[in-house]
């Protein structure tokens, strides 16, 4: 063959090679066909582990953490997401709850139970010797993974609605105070003394972020503050945010705008420059629940964007997630992709009429691992747009399930459930936020 030849067929496919996928005009539909299909069974007993049916595969277990008879409108208010450490799958029971639980990984027996004077804790930050957990009315307290034992407490004020982070050997939490004016504070982590206090405009969403020197935050009225390390304010932005940022390098990526105009941003998390902002394909849908009266508690109850937020405790707003060269954001029905540095639009997908994404997903090298309010887990290759593994549980699943050692782990309304899931690749996703602390994601 010829030197020009061989030239010109190089030149014809060279494109072919190269090619970012490119969006459609209308999200694609997710091939669901033949998905299997998991029957939870319904544990009698409180904290009891009962054995996964056969074919969801060796080791599989479910456990009931609210007691039966629980009030329907307790149920209502999802559990929030668990987290493993050091063999242990740590969980509490929702709004109604006074302790967290400790539960062997590979059973499901409990090993420990840490009671608390005050109800509803939220998903726990894991540090060094300390798991922290802030509970709704209106308590932070620190414990011992190993043994549950209460290390330490600190009253913040009447109401806690997200979640704590810890970076380093503090634990920066946000909490609403008696005069109903919003703070971000920082924790000692081993004992949990107050380092210092920083005034904010309304409470937070999700929970705070370190990015490098910085901890950011983003408030229920979309305004997204960051704070340097001693408490002063390095930089604060009117976003529209949705969402508790997700940190990649330097880099941070928020849900923005309203129901009628989504967006997703891109703004350099040391200066709170935007990079870009792009539209979301199609409108996020509300929910059922999202239909009631706002939480009178709040002076501000309706952020700009799309939801009512009632805290980690009940809600886990949609939230972006970088894979490879992706940012990955579900919302409603629709998982849309899009190019990390330039934001240019990728995919988009679309799940069946009857299911909808909620919460956040796991990562899980370079695919992720969503809960819907349908009941299925479903792991997604979003760089080809490809579903990878799917089962159908039955269950509502609101908030971000976790993946560590083989296992996927998630709650119900009422249940917790540990699931063999083979191949679960990459660094481990072991609590809400990322494989780290949440102060790493």
């Amino acid at each position: 063959m010829s030197l020009l030849r061989c030239l010109i067929l190089t030149l014809a496919f060279l494109p072919l090679a190269v090619a970012a996928p490119v969006a459609p005009d209308s999200p694609v539909p997710f091939d669901l066909e033949g998905a299997p299909r998991l029957l939870l069974p319904v544990p009698r007993g409180h904290l009891d582990p009962v054995p996964l049916p056969a074919g969801s595969g060796p080791g599989g277990w479910v456990l009931r953490l609210l007691p039966a008879g629980t009030d329907a409108s307790l149920r209502e208010i999802a559990i929030p997401s668990p987290a493993v450490c050091r063999g242990l799958v740590i969980a509490g029971g929702g709004i109604s709850s006074f302790a967290l639980h400790a539960f062997d990984v590979a059973t499901g027996c409990r090993r420990w139970t840490a009671s608390f004077d005050d109800n509803g804790p939220s998903t726990v930050a894991v540090g060094r010797d300390r798991v922290v957990t802030g509970t709704e009315s209106c308590t932070t307290y620190g414990v011992d993974p190993a043994t549950g034992s209460r290390e330490w407490s600190e009253v913040l004020g009447p109401s806690i609605l997200g979640a704590p982070t810890i970076a380093g050997d503090r634990v920066f939490i946000a909490a609403t105070k008696e005069d109903q004016s919003a703070a971000l504070f920082a924790l000692d982590l081993r004992g949990g003394r107050r380092i210092w206090e920083a005034g904010l405009d309304s409470d937070i969403v999700g929970a705070p972020v370190a990015v490098g020197p910085l901890v950011v935050a983003t408030l229920v009225t979309g305004r997204v503050v960051a704070f340097d390390r001693s408490g002063r304010t390095r930089w604060a932005v009117d976003l529209a945010a949705a969402c508790a940022p997700f940190a990649e390098g330097t880099d941070l990526y928020f849900a923005a705008g309203s129901r009628s105009d989504p967006e997703i941003l891109c703004v350099d998390g040391l200066d709170g420059r935007v990079r870009w902002r792009r539209p979301l394909l199609a409108p996020v849908e509300e929910s059922p629940e999202e239909s009631g009266e706002p939480d009178p508690r709040r002076s501000v109850t309706r952020p700009p964007a799309w939801a009512v937020h009632r805290g980690m405790w009940a809600d886990d707003p949609p939230r972006p997630v970088v894979v490879d060269d992706l940012v990955v954001l579900a919302a409603g029905p629709v998982l849309s992709a899009f190019g990390r540095e330039a934001g240019e639009p990728r995919g988009c997908w679309r799940l069946p009429d009857d299911d909808s994404f909620y919460a956040p997903p796991a990562r899980l090298a370079d695919r992720l691992l969503y809960g819907t309010t349908g009941g299925r887990l479903l792991e997604v290759l979003p760089r080809l747009g490809e579903v990878y593994r799917v089962v159908e549980t039955g269950a509502l699943i609101r908030s971000q399930p976790v993946v560590a050692g083989g296992r996927v782990f998630f709650t119900t309304p009422d249940c917790l459930v540990s699931l063999p899931w083979g191949d679960a690749a990459g660094p481990e996703w072991a609590r809400w936020g990322g494989p780290g602390d949440p102060a790493s994601r």
